[in-house]
């Protein structure tokens, strides 16, 4: 069992990704309002909320954000870093895998395909470090998902490796399904 304030490498490859997509989506005003919300970013101002000096002016200067993996952690902005608190249980990578995914194929199995599906294609050395959990253990999670047609797995000299289906990415990002009225003959 994890100590409060530990956080297991999925979680930190959960956060960074947070924080990139919300740059990427946002800028910095997305990323910065993001992390917590007593943050906000009112250019060239950050508000913080809640400390003694509530508006930083960073002047071009850069900053560095320092994640802690616990639910009741407080934010604080220290020479150029600033922490903030994250609930490692609300991280889930890649754009929420659907609790009924998880459910129907266990956390690891459905935290594997969506790994799987967030790149070109992946080891099952990268698996298994994505999720630290043993190689062997990523082999067989691979070997199921293969056997249900949600991934497809190629040698290349001595690795093997993975990519999603169709399928597998059907199951990831379901469409709404459009009703169809069944009219009577």
């Amino acid at each position: 069992m994890a100590k409060a304030g530990a956080c297991q490498p999925q979680s930190v490859a959960a956060e960074r990704e947070a924080r990139a997509r919300a740059f990427l989506d946002g800028g910095v005003e997305a990323l910065l309002t993001g992390l917590h919300p007593t943050i906000r970013w009112v250019r060239p101002v950050l508000e913080i909320h809640g400390l003694p000096h509530a508006s930083v002016h960073l002047n071009g200067k850069g900053l560095v954000l320092q994640p802690i993996f616990s639910p009741g952690g407080t934010v604080t902005l220290t020479d150029g870093v600033l922490t903030y608190p994250v609930d490692p249980e609300a991280l889930v990578p890649r754009g929420a895998t659907p609790s009924t995914v998880v459910r129907l194929m266990g956390r690891t199995r459905a935290a594997a395909l969506d790994f799987i599906a967030s790149g070109d294609s992946r080891s099952s050395g990268e698996i298994a470090k994505y999720l630290a959990i043993s190689p062997s253990s990523a082999s067989e999670h691979a070997s199921l998902l293969r056997s249900a047609g949600l991934i497809i797995s190629l040698r290349v000299r001595n690795t093997v490796r993975h990519m999603v289906t169709p399928l597998g990415r059907a199951l990831l990002e379901p469409q709404r399904a459009t009703a169809r009225s069944i009219k009577p003959a």
